[in-house]
């Protein structure tokens, strides 16, 4: 569901398309997707609530975009996978979850260049959630005879 809320003094950079905005209540609205958090304020003495929302996505000029986040958005990033390291390898001989492991990480820019470092797996995981969902999805197999063997043991004894 999406909400319609006016701006404030504090309003964001960006504000919904022509197409979505309303012109009844004659100014600019921005849309508004959902409540991500909440905080109490003191302004001049009193309280005041806020909430940090998620705007709706809406089309900016280049010039009102940080350059920085354009070279992130410019930047492809794909989790490779545990990385061969000494550390790894005496984690592989104690079956360790992959979430002990490092990892492997390469950004390549818009321009082709590329650079791979390594990263505990907590860090990629907040930084790079998707990609790291995206690395499970390549990567996972289903064993069929997990799913027989579970049959297997379900399935009551007969006498």
């Amino acid at each position: 569901m999406v909400h319609k809320t006016s701006p404030t003094m504090d309003k964001p950079a960006h504000k919904s398309s022509a197409l979505n905005q309303s012109t009844s209540l004659g100014g600019d609205q921005w849309e508004v997707r959902r409540i991500v958090d909440e905080r109490t304020m003191v302004v001049k003495g009193r309280e005041r609530r806020e909430f940090l929302v998620d705007w709706a996505p809406s089309w900016m000029p280049q010039h009102d975009v940080s350059p920085a986040l354009v070279l992130e958005y410019e930047t492809k990033v794909e989790v490779v996978g545990p990385a061969d390291t000494k550390n790894n390898k005496h984690l592989r001989d104690k079956n360790a979850k992959l979430s002990q492991y490092e990892w492997l990480v390469e950004k390549t820019e818009k321009n082709g260049q590329s650079a791979r470092f390594i990263m505990p797996y907590d860090h990629i995981l907040q930084q790079f959630p998707l990609n790291l969902i995206a690395y499970y999805e390549k990567h996972a197999v289903i064993n069929e005879n997990d799913d027989k063997e579970e049959q297997q043991t379900e399935t009551p004894m007969e006498n």
